[in-house]
Formats: C-alpha cells, structure tokens, sequence
C-alpha cells in the first residue's frame, strides 16, 4: 500500500526539525551524535520503511530550507556537519547510504566554484568512509559523477590546482584496477599542442628584445633552426606512433642528435647548478607553469637551467621506452627495425651520460629516474595482462587454502586449448555440444557428401511404380498413371538431371507435353532392363558394377524412324549436332588423354566450366608439368565431381561452349558423311 502523502509530510517535517536542531548544536562527537538521532528516531512514531524514506527526504530539504539561503551566504561549516550526520544516520541503517552523497551532489551544485574549493576538503578527509563496504558500492558512481561534473566546470589553466586535488581524490579512492581511472587502450593526449614561432621572420622580429645572461652563463648563438627543431620534438612527444613512421623517424631522429649536441656542448657547472638549486628552495612562491613557455627570447635561459634540461631529458626516456615496449593495443606494424633500435639504446645512453653530468646531485637524479622507468615497465606489464586485481587471496589468510574449502578450478588457457585441437584437427566452437557436433564432419563438404546425407532415390526405386503401371497387362487408366502428376513429372525431371544429364541433349524435335517425354523415358529404361542391362538395383550387391545409362544404346540396337510432330528424346544422333559416337557413353581415361594434348593450352579456361575449384586449379597450377598434364588433372576432377555425368556429350556441350568443338572432332565424335 503507497503511504498516505498527508502522513508522509508529516514525517518529513519532524525529521527537519531534528536535524536543525542537531545542526543548531556546538559541534558534538561521533558518538554524541549517534545517540541524538538514534533517540529523535525512535521517539518519531511511523513505518519504518516509510520513516528511512521521509528522512532521505529530510536531508535534502533542510539543505536547500536551511543551511543554504539564496538571500544570505552560505554556512560551508553547516553544509559539512549536514555531512556528516548523514553519514551517521546511514551507519545507523536510518537512511539510505546514498543519502551523504546525494547531500554532497545538491550542495556542490547549489554553491559557486570558490565556495566549492573550499568545500571539497571534506570530501578529501571523508575517503576512508567513502571505501567502507557500506558505502563503495552504491556511491562511488554517483562520486564519480560529482567529481566530472566538477572538472566541466573548472578551467584547467586557471584553476589548475583544484583540478589536480580531485584527480588525487579519484586515485586515492578507486583501486588501481578499477578501469575508471585507466587509459586501458593507451591513448595519448594529441590536444596538449605546444604552440612556437612558425616562421624565421617572426622569429627575428620577436628577438629585437635582448636578453639578460648571468655573469657565469655562456651566450649560446641561438637560430631559427635551433628553435624550430627543439619545440618541433614536442610534437613526437605528444604522439608517440609518429616515429613508426620512415620518414617521421628520420625527423625525429635528425632533431633530436641535434638538441643532445646542443646540450652536450653546452654543460653546466657545478657551481651554478648549485646556486640555482639553493635559490629555488627560498622561493616558496614561486609559480608553476604546466606548459612550456616557447617565446624564442627565453630558450638560452632555458637551455642554462638544470631542471628545465632533465625535463627535456625524460622526455626523451619515456618515448624510447615506448617505442620499445610491448603495449597490448599497438598495431602490428609499430615495430622498430634493428637500426632503429640501435639508435635508440645509444641515445638512452647518451642521455643518461647528460643526466649524471647535470648539476646538482646527477648521480642520484640519473639512477631515480632509471628506477621509476623500470617501475613503470612493470605497470605496463600489469596493463598488458588485462589489469589484474591487487587484492590478494583472502583463503589464504584465513589458512583455507588447503583445507576446509576447495580451491577453485584454475580455467586451461585458451591458445593451448586452440593448438591441441589444431594438432588433433578439431575445431572449438566455445561450447561442448556445438563443438562435438562440428567435428563430425569437420569439412563442410565432406559433411554434405556423405552417404547419410544423400536422400535422393534411385532411378529404379523411384520409376518402378510408373514402369508398372505402363504395362498393359496391369490395365491402369490414363488418369491414373503417375506420368499425369505434373508433382511426380516434376521431381522424376529432376531425378533424370542429377542420375544421367544424357536426357537434356538438345535435339531438333521440340517436346510438346511432359507426360508424353516421360512415358517415352520410361519405355527405355524398361527396355533397357529387358535386355538384359544391370539395373541400379545390382549396385547394392556390387559396388563396383558401372550404372548404364538408361539412354545408351546398345550397339544391335536400331531404332525406328520418329515421323512424331510431338515429344521426341534424342534417338538420332544425326539430329543432336555431335555426329556419331565412337567408343561408350561415359569419357574414358584414353579419350581424355588424347583431348588433353589437343585442348591443354586452354586448361585455365575450362576449369570454370567443369566446375573444378579455384583452390583445386591453383594447386594444379602450382604442380609442375605441361599444359597437358595439368588438363589431364583437371579433366580428373571433374568425373570426380561428376561421376555418372562425365559423358561424352557433357564434354561436347561444354567445348561447344568454350567454341573449342572442331579440337574433339575425331576424338569424342566423328563427322557425319
């Protein structure tokens, strides 16, 4: 049942009283305050679903009621004792555990940027509760929201600090593998450009200022070209996958020997550094620049003073590092070739030789430096391995590892799995059945060529009732034979062009009606029986006995005249345009052999007709041989493929086809005289 709006006010409205009544109070302890609201809650007569709701509700009001006034200015220490009595009556199970930061979100949105900045403290000071079971669950994205929407608001140039304070906050508080704070694929950030005089006229006219040079610094003969080339590796620095590149790599690598020599003729002392170093402890005002200041003027400056060269310097090891390393989602190609790889260890050298001369405390700086890239190698790895977690097996510590509870199964590796199958030619489709049922048959056409598969009936078996019913002695009326089934006309046309294509010959007497040509089909294959012809039937008990096809005519066979205007077959040969035939119906291996030698040049050119497979005539090609050779092959795999289709007049047609005829006269037919 929805509660009564009426009684839902009314519980809200006492609830804003206690809370202004506890805010109204000299600050009081954790305790103090646990006690106060545990009692105000208790003495509140309600439901207790209907309570914990109109208190969440409470918190809200009495923020935007009482604590923050539009007309007067806000109370920052009231809005973090509002705070903070949330988090108690959530820690009391009062409230819902979104309840402070939602208080948070509301006041963060209600309150200028200054006020903000000083506000964010007491989310900073409050992170270990933030990480509390209780609370990280259900508020670290609603945390995260405040956090993002803080930094839409802030300008990364004038309110650096502040951003980098809640970047901390977000380090501090989410675990390092948690992917909100991961660059996971590695991108760069191509936005931080760093901008510099493009042209030597600009540059001469911005120098007409002359600039001041200590007593003990040398006055370095500074050009465009220097210029450009120092700012120009900034660039490489911002995006790294440049240097994959030929013709960017020789940039990069001219440049960058040319600003090492620099540096290399131009070495500070001790002393200077020294001083330098001293005098950047007494200002503790100093002001911090995060971008590099490119005015043409100051770059002596800049290439005299020691921490602006090891910035420079580190640079440089971040990006051979890079280069170098293994990063999970790098592009095949982004590869160093040998050479490459050799500049690179020796200007990793190099510089490092610049860095331990670099005053003051060279030694030390080279080999801390030399320790973090090393460290970061190890981050790079951790990445590499999908970002593990750091947290550690609670089993173990509680001594279960090897009693009480059963470890885990640890899972197989996937690339072992894929390469024993791949050994044992088995496929693995991700799931058990899939993959069993798969590798069956784990060719394609294989599976579709097994004799399972074929479902398609003999000739006899599926003609014998119509020969039946063509005898005259079984006295079938013309309805009723099955030749008059145009369904049963249709599939028995079929059957006819995958068992013998022999009956699809073209002839010049065209076929009126279906009936009528399948009634003559059948007339032959009766005969054909009755003479004494082995029958489909037979090849159950021998394999290896040759079906005849039912059109082949046996030599002492001589038929009739057909004066018929209507269905004929192709009785006459002089009628089928192929001349006599010499020899069986079915190709043979000599016959083959002679049309080899004649049509062999042009075994590419038939292969598409024969319907042999590209895969099977870029083998043939790759074999060695003549042309013949390679037709004969060719001719082989289509009676493979044909079978009892690889006729004489299947050869004809596709060579008629192919207007290569005239090269089978002789061979496959003679011509008529």
């Amino acid at each position: 049942m929805a509660p009564i709006p009426s009684q839902s006010a009314a519980l809200t409205k006492q609830f804003q009283t206690l809370l202004v009544t506890a805010l109204s109070q000299s600050t009081p302890s954790t305790a103090e305050s646990e006690a106060q609201l545990k009692a105000g809650h208790d003495k509140i007569q309600g439901d207790g679903e209907l309570k914990r709701m109109c208190l969440d509700s409470a918190f809200r009001q009495t923020l935007t009621q009482h604590v923050i006034n539009p007309a007067s200015e806000p109370d920052l220490s009231q809005c973090q004792k509002l705070v903070d009595l949330a988090i108690v009556a959530a820690r009391l199970d009062l409230c819902a555990p979104t309840v402070p930061i939602v208080v948070l979100s509301d006041v963060f949105d209600l309150l200028t940027l200054e006020h903000c900045h000083a506000l964010f403290g007491c989310v900073e000071d409050n992170v270990k509760i933030w990480r509390e079971a209780r609370f990280f669950p259900v508020i670290k994205n609603n945390l995260l929201r405040i956090c993002n929407d803080m930094l839409r608001r802030l300008s990364r140039t004038q309110n650096t600090a502040f951003c980098g304070r809640i970047l901390v906050f977000l380090a501090k508080f989410f675990p390092f593998s948690d992917r909100s704070g991961l660059n996971v694929i590695s991108e760069f950030n191509l936005d931080n450009v760093t901008v510099f005089s493009e042209s030597s006229e600009e540059f001469d006219a911005r120098r007409e200022d002359s600039v001041v040079i200590e007593e003990d610094g040398k006055n370095l003969n500074i050009d465009y070209a220097l210029y450009r080339k120092f700012w120009q590796l900034q660039d490489f620095f911002r995006n790294p996958i440049q240097c994959y590149e030929k013709l960017k790599w020789k940039t990069f690598s001219t440049y960058a020997n040319d600003v090492l020599s620099t540096f290399q003729s131009f070495k500070l002392d001790a002393v200077s550094g020294k001083r330098k170093h001293e005098n950047a402890i007494d200002k503790v005002d100093e002001q911090y620049f995060a971008k590099y200041l490119t005015n043409q003027n100051l770059l002596q400056l800049q290439l005299s003073d020691s921490n602006f060269r090891r910035y420079i310097l580190i640079q440089f090891l971040i990006l051979f590092q890079y280069l170098q390393s293994t990063v999970k989602f790098k592009s095949d190609t982004d590869v160093l070739s040998d050479e490459q790889t050799r500049w690179v260890q020796n200007s990793t050298s190099r510089i490092y030789t610049l860095m331990r001369e670099t005053p003051p405390e060279g030694h030390a700086f080279a080999k801390s430096i030399q320790h973090i890239l090393n460290r970061g190698k190890q981050w790079n790895a951790w990445k590499n391995e999908g970002c593990k977690s750091f947290r550690e097996d609670t089993t173990k510590e509680n001594g279960q590892s090897n009693g009480g509870l059963k470890r885990p199964h640890r899972k197989r590796q996937l690339g072992r799995e894929i390469c024993q199958a791949t050994a044992a030619k088995r496929f693995i489709m991700g799931n058990k059945n899939l993959t069993d049922l798969w590798n069956l048959y784990p060719d394609n056409l294989d599976a579709c060529a097994a004799s399972e598969r074929d479902f398609l009936p003999g000739l006899e078996e599926y003609f014998e009732e119509a020969l039946e019913q063509l005898k005259p002695e079984n006295q079938v009326e013309e309805d009723y034979k099955k030749v008059n089934d145009g369904s049963w006309g249709w599939r028995a046309l079929r059957l006819l062009a995958k068992k013998s294509p022999h009956f699809f010959t073209h002839g010049n007497n065209p076929i009126a009606r279906l009936p009528d040509y399948l009634q003559q089909m059948l007339g032959k294959m009766g005969g054909s029986q009755s003479n004494g012809a082995p029958s489909t039937a037979n090849l159950k008990d021998n394999p290896n006995a040759v079906a005849p096809n039912p059109l082949t005519k046996r030599a002492d066979e001589v038929d009739p005249p057909n004066d018929s205007k209507g269905v004929t077959g192709d009785d006459d040969d002089e009628n089928n345009g192929t001349g006599g035939k010499v020899g069986p119906d079915l190709c043979t291996e000599t016959m083959l052999e002679k049309l080899a030698v004649k049509v062999g040049k042009y075994w590419k050119k038939m292969a598409p007709k024969l319907g042999v497979a590209d895969e099977a005539v870029a083998k043939i090609g790759q074999e060695d041989g003549e042309d013949k050779d390679r037709c004969l092959k060719l001719f082989k795999q289509w009676i493979e493929i044909e079978a009892e289709g690889a006729t004489v007049d299947e050869m004809i047609y596709i060579l008629e086809g192919l207007k290569m005829k005239p090269l089978a006269e002789g061979i496959l037919f003679t011509k008529a005289e």
